[in-house]
């Protein structure tokens, strides 16, 4: 037993837990630092300071270099699509792309450690089945999003339809906008350095009020000066 009960309170630990929060690279981990017991038992004090006393040489032994990556907090998201029907959205994703590339790191990185050196931190182990598990997720992620994160085309058979035929309309759309722009700048209605641009999601051209009913079409916006409409 911890004798004050409130030994903590007493010894002002709390600036200790903060500091140690500070340095944290994620939710998780400051979680940790407060879910963190007083250990009383003298084979697991001794256990951790193992741990403690071989980290500390790692980090200062100039031949390695430990691994950086990113830790998500997708706890959420992994409730969230124990439901069926329910999904991760891109970013969810690739974040948990991310997050298993540095755990199969870190994996490769303590496996390799001398064991000699620093047998406690050799044999560690994240609880997660490297070899059936991380490689084969990372692999069926990488089929459906690119190296930015973005859902591919051909990620399913009906994406790819879908966005062919977006493809085909914005080029349909384009090429009649583009028509439309031309015969205005032949017949003097529009300056010739005068482009499509978008508002609000559409495309549309830069009109001069006097001529706004020249041309064919709907007024969506106009610019703060009233001087050109859209």
């Amino acid at each position: 037993m911890i004798y004050p009960s409130n030994l903590e309170q007493k010894i002002d630990f709390q600036v200790i837990r903060d500091g140690l929060k500070g340095c944290c690279l994620s939710i998780l981990g400051k979680e940790r630092v407060d879910a963190m017991q007083w250990q009383t038992r003298y084979g697991v004090v001794c256990d951790l300071l193992s741990h403690v006393r071989e980290m500390m040489e790692l980090m200062r032994d100039p031949a390695l270099s430990f691994p950086q990556g990113d830790i998500c907090d997708l706890r959420e998201a992994l409730s969230r699509i124990r439901v069926e029907g329910l999904y991760m959205d891109e970013s969810e994703l690739f974040a948990l792309r991310k997050m298993l590339d540095y755990v199969g790191q870190l994996e490769r990185f303590f496996a390799a450690l001398d064991k000699a050196k620093y047998p406690v931190l050799s044999d560690h182990k994240s609880g997660v089945d490297s070899s059936a598990g991380i490689g084969t997720i990372i692999l069926s992620i990488d089929r459906i999003l690119d190296r930015y994160g973005k859902m591919r085309d051909n990620a399913s058979p009906e994406l790819a339809r879908i966005r062919k035929e977006i493809s085909a309309s914005q080029g349909s759309v384009s090429r009649a906008l583009n028509a439309i722009l031309r015969q205005a700048q032949a017949e003097g209605i529009l300056d010739k350095d005068a482009v499509p641009t978008m508002r609000e999601g559409r495309l549309v051209l830069p009109v001069p009020p006097a001529y706004k009913r020249k041309i064919g079409g709907i007024v969506h916006d106009e610019s703060a000066t009233g001087k050109t409409v859209f």
